[in-house]
């Protein structure tokens, strides 16, 4: 899995790559000269429309409480 995360603010990043120290998970930060490309954009937006609401056939109505975890 690659979880992007595109930011300008230094203080996040470092935090992020602490974090992800701490979990022994492989980080790359990539200078901001390699901006995404139009095509690129639409490329991944058109790859994660179809799943968009895939789950929405199977909600409830359910809106648990902030007790509920502790309940069950």
């Amino acid at each position: 899995m690659v979880l992007i995360i595109e930011s300008s603010n230094t203080e996040a990043i470092q935090a992020i790559s602490a974090m992800a120290k701490a979990l022994n998970v492989r980080v790359k930060v990539e200078p901001d000269e390699s901006v995404v490309s139009k095509t690129e954009i639409h490329r991944r937006v058109k790859a994660l429309k179809p799943f968009k609401g895939a789950l929405k056939q199977f909600e409830t109505g359910y809106q648990p409480n902030k007790y509920d975890w502790y309940q069950q």
